[in-house]
């Protein structure tokens, strides 16, 4: 079944659903609401993905504006050039993002209860939506000129392509097992039908492409996830078998695909860096200061802000004038001191991840508390005094990463599209564990954790039946 097959029996199957769009009602009506009463302006680095997505459209040039020069390569591309499509459409003199950012979002919250749907049941892929609808953290991010909704949406994406090809379907063993419920958004029945990436299928390779297509624009949103592909072909060579010697040459070939890809996308950016910028940068020139800014002696294995010093080794805020020469210092800085204190950089790594997790308060001092608002808020008093809200936002996400923690534990682990979901956290995890951690950039696979906590709500309520009855 071909990829636009599989978006039309989805679409259709969501809107015979009335529990699913209701999920989706709830996360348009929170998300509206959320850009009614907080009418931000764009600030410091979400205003330059704005203002470069603006330049783009009008002149057909990727530049930031707002720092000490004008910057070509600061951060990498992909978010702007996909803004840039809507301003070229429609235009530029409204804050069309936040429309472009709502719409993701509710793409995020349909994919998040079809990956439930697929990997668990039903219910817990509708317990998973409500939660995506419902975290406060989630919302904050739709009245910021950010990547992560598109970034998000990416991910959510290839993971659901990746659980609807028919290599990444449940496998004979576990066919045999009591099937789940299912319903119209999740109908386990035709997928349990199908041996496990039936390799040999000639209609295998054409979910592939999709992959590699959303893989290397992903990866222009987020470098670290080039090497994925890497990871895939070793989920897809232990989901082949020892015995299977054509499956496993077959995973070797869609690893190269979903490479090729990427390749392309990178070694074609590259280029323009290098015609742009006199010097071959492959993803953006920022790439330096964040290893920078995990590996050096003030390092938090957060974020932190550089101490006001005349070394640059210490604040390469002082090198912001040409951002080639900071790329090419602080990547060396760096280098020099995880080779230095290589005990120190495999000591931090802990701090880092911890990092990744420690709350979910980003996007709400992001979008409401450090921005100036266009016009005044009934909201206002909780700008002078957030904690209840900042409380709120972070016993939310405690909930669900509570639950999702029960959802790992009660996971079938034999299931490949769980193992499938548990090494795409482990990946996320290691490209933060090497640079530095903040909890926005977990944002992109809070799908996954909602899908677990989805199943651990589900398991909660189980067992509370069975104790009432």
């Amino acid at each position: 079944m071909s990829i636009p097959d599989l978006a039309s029996r989805f679409v259709s199957k969501l809107a015979r659903d009335r529990a699913a769009l209701a999920v989706l009602v709830v996360a348009a009506a929170g998300r509206v609401l959320w850009l009614v009463l907080v009418d931000n302006a764009q600030w410091g680095d979400v205003q330059a993905y704005d203002s470069a997505a603006r330049h783009l459209a009008l002149h057909g040039e990727l530049r930031y504006d707002g720092y000490p020069a004008v910057y070509r390569a600061w951060f990498p591309p992909a978010w702007p050039f996909f803004l840039s499509l809507f301003y070229r459409v429609f235009g530029t003199s409204y804050e069309l993002f936040k429309l472009v950012n709502l719409a993701l979002a509710l793409l995020v919250v349909a994919l998040t209860m079809r990956i439930g749907g697929r990997v668990f049941e039903r219910r817990a892929g509708l317990t998973a939506g409500w939660f995506m609808a419902l975290l406060p953290g989630q919302i904050f991010y739709v009245n910021l000129a950010q990547y992560e909704i598109f970034l998000t949406a990416l991910v959510a994406a290839m993971l659901c392509v990746l659980l609807e090809s028919n290599w990444a379907q449940p496998s004979e063993a576990t066919a045999k097992s009591p099937a789940e419920p299912s319903d119209e958004i999740s109908d386990k029945s035709s997928a349990r039908s199908t041996p496990l990436h039936d390799f040999s299928s000639r209609h295998g390779l054409a979910p592939i492409h999709a992959l590699g297509f959303l893989l290397a624009v992903a990866t222009l949103a987020r470098p670290p996830l080039a090497l994925l592909p890497l990871a895939l072909l070793f989920y897809w060579r232990r989901v082949a078998g020892r015995r299977r010697v054509a499956g496993r040459r077959r995973a070797w070939k869609l690893a190269g695909v979903a490479s090729g890809y990427v390749a392309v996308a990178v070694l074609g950016w590259t280029a323009r860096n290098w015609v742009v910028l006199g010097e071959p940068v492959l993803f953006s020139t920022n790439g330096g200061y964040n290893l920078w800014h995990g590996n050096n002696p003030n390092a938090t294995g957060s974020d932190f802000v550089p101490p006001s010093v005349s070394d640059p080794r210490l604040n390469p805020l002082l090198l912001m004038g040409d951002e080639r020469v900071m790329n090419r210092r602080c990547t060396r800085y760096a280098l020099d001191y995880i080779r230095a204190h290589p005990a120190r950089f495999f000591a931090m790594m802990p701090r880092r991840v911890f990092g990744l997790f420690d709350t979910d308060t980003t996007g709400f001092y992001l979008s409401f508390l450090r921005p100036e608002l266009k016009q005044p808020s009934v909201l206002e008093p909780l700008r002078r005094n957030p904690r209840r809200l900042e409380s709120l936002t972070f016993r939310a996400y405690t909930l669900v990463m509570a639950l999702s923690l029960l959802g790992l534990l009660r996971a079938n682990w034999r299931e490949a599209s769980v193992r499938l979901l548990g090494i795409l956290i482990l990946y996320w995890i290691a490209g933060a564990a090497i640079t530095f951690g903040q909890d926005r950039y977990r944002v992109p696979i809070m799908p996954i954790f909602c899908v677990f906590a989805g199943c651990g709500a589900q398991s909660l309520w189980r067992l509370a039946r069975r104790k009432n009855q």
